[in-house]
């Protein structure tokens, strides 16, 4: 007659009686043989098998031991099943805990000791019961393999070949070598927690391009991580930090801030914290910006307490720095502009009033002006002011005054011209077309203008000749009063360009030259 289901509690509610000759010796070598594989890093599962094992040696009979454990999604994982036959044990790999199929997943999911004297019998058995069956097991039990916080890491089963339920002798086995068990599943659990933690950190310095690094204030030995390592342009993960050697890759400047920071960091006074920016040398002799903190290790209580070491990250913020370089070079470009802007505009205004005859033709021609310097400006917000090409420049300063018969002729080669000589380029142009409209080769049928430039290599470097040459207007004589507009051509626009101009009358026309370095 099959033996009925019985739950085994599981702890001890009366004295037990001694083990049999040579078990207590068995299970004392097999805990402190366990604890050393844990101690020594073993793989889980020869551990587990090892403690599998000496039940099996030490049961009554025919026992197979099976210490299984759950996984990170509470699966059942098979640890250490040396005789357990492997087809039972494929099935077992995997299965979710809970009601239902064998006692080593309900002992894992409610935490009793559960036997099944009959497997044939038991229902718990029906949708597995054809496998173990099978393979000749009649019987099985197993308990709740427990963390010290109560909490279930697996279960330790046993299987026999006839219908039975576990000796006392094999009960106590489990019970004390489950407490082993409990030890070494809970030791993976911490490394495999702890080896997630760390796959989360590299992700995340690689994600922040940080390198970590620990400097021992001890012995002056600094061990990098390797990002930190390229990042510092060291050959190998671990240095001594003594001051030659801050000396040979920290920029000479920068040598009091990272003395500073050190010294505010673990100094009498210190803040335990420690943050700092430098360059350091690259392989390629270069410099690489860093940004590098960290936080003081400290050893002893009250007054024997010390600081042992710095543990920080460091991470290249070159890209940073020339950033900020840009930002403030701008900033100071955009002051200049403005002021020179400025100055131009208050030029014109006053020299508009000075020489025009009422404020009326003033006005005009200060608008006229403020026009022209508004053109030079649109192509070099296109250009980002970074520049413009000269065509481009000469193109749109000339635009106003072209007619269906363009009057016009423009030779030049591809060139760059820096914005303020963009600027005055375009100021020099509209002052000669607005004359020759009224005076020069544009005021009557037939007159031509010819725009040209060439560029030339010189001892100074790249040279810039500009020539504008009017001819078929009326006879030209040099003005009586130099106005506005031949002061700017002849003084105003030579400064703006870096270079000298000349204005000259000639009886075929007005011909204005400037020569400007590049």
């Amino acid at each position: 007659m099959p033996m009925p289901l019985s739950i085994i509690p599981p702890t001890r509610s009366r004295r037990e009686a001694p083990f049999p000759p040579g078990v207590d010796e068995a299970l004392l070598e097999a805990h402190a043989r366990g604890l050393e594989m844990v101690l020594d890093g073993a793989l889980l599962e020869d551990i587990l098998t090892d403690l599998a094992r000496v039940v099996e040696d030490q049961s009554d009979g025919d026992a197979m031991a099976a210490i299984l454990f759950l996984d990170a999604d509470g699966r059942l994982r098979t640890g250490g099943a040396p005789s357990l036959p492997v087809a039972l044990s494929a099935a077992i790999e995997g299965m979710a805990t809970g009601p239902g199929i064998g006692t080593s997943r309900q002992t894992a999911a409610i935490s009793p000791v559960l036997v099944t004297a009959d497997m044939a019998s038991d229902p718990r058995w029906d949708e597995l019961k054809g496998l173990p069956l099978g393979v000749g097991l009649a019987a099985a039990w197993s308990r709740p393999i427990l963390a010290s916080d109560g909490r279930v890491l697996g279960a330790f089963g046993v299987y026999f070949r006839e219908p039975r339920s576990p000796s006392s002798l094999e009960r106590r086995l489990v019970e004390a070598l489950s407490r082993t068990a409990a030890i070494a599943i809970e030791r993976r659990l911490r490394e495999r927690q702890l080896e997630e933690q760390q796959r989360l950190l590299n992700q995340a310095l690689d994600a922040a391009e940080m390198g970590t690094w620990r400097y021992d204030l001890v012995d002056w030995q600094c061990e990098f991580s390797e990002r930190a390592r390229v990042l510092y342009g060291m050959d190998g993960l671990r240095v001594r930090r003594d001051i030659d050697f801050v000396r040979s890759i920290v920029h000479p400047d920068d040598l009091a801030v990272v003395q500073s920071a050190l010294n505010a960091a673990i100094g009498p006074e210190a803040s335990g914290h420690y943050s700092a920016e430098y360059r350091v040398r690259r392989p390629d002799g270069g410099w690489r910006w860093l940004s590098a903190w960290g936080a003081v290790e400290y050893e002893g209580e009250g007054d024997d307490r010390r600081a042992a070491a710095l543990v920080g990250a460091s991470r290249d913020i070159s890209e940073r720095k020339l950033g900020e370089e840009r930002q403030q070079l701008m900033l100071h470009e955009l002051n200049h502009r403005v002021k020179n802007t400025l100055a131009t505009v208050q030029s014109i205004a006053m020299q508009a009033i000075r020489t025009a005859p009422d404020l009326d033709t003033a006005g005009k021609l200060i608008e006229a002006r403020l026009v022209s310097l508004a053109r030079g400006h649109d192509i070099l917000t296109r250009e980002s002011w970074s520049g413009a090409e000269l065509s481009d420049v000469v193109t749109m300063a000339l635009a106003p005054f072209r007619g269906d018969d363009d009057v016009f002729e423009i030779d030049g080669e591809p060139v760059r011209v820096a914005p303020q000589q963009a600027l005055a380029l375009s100021m020099a142009l509209h002052e000669l077309s607005t004359n020759a409209v009224k005076y020069g080769a544009l005021s009557r049928p037939g007159g031509r203008v010819f725009v040209e430039w060439r560029v030339s290599e010189e001892a100074d470097g790249p040279t810039l000749t500009f020539r504008w040459r009017e001819s078929g207007g009326p006879p030209v004589e040099p003005p009586r009063r130099r106005g506005f507009g031949a002061r700017l051509l002849e003084r105003g626009i030579g400064g703006d360009l870096r270079g000298i101009t000349r204005l000259d009358y000639l009886p075929t026309g007005v011909v204005f030259e400037a020569v400007a370095s590049l």
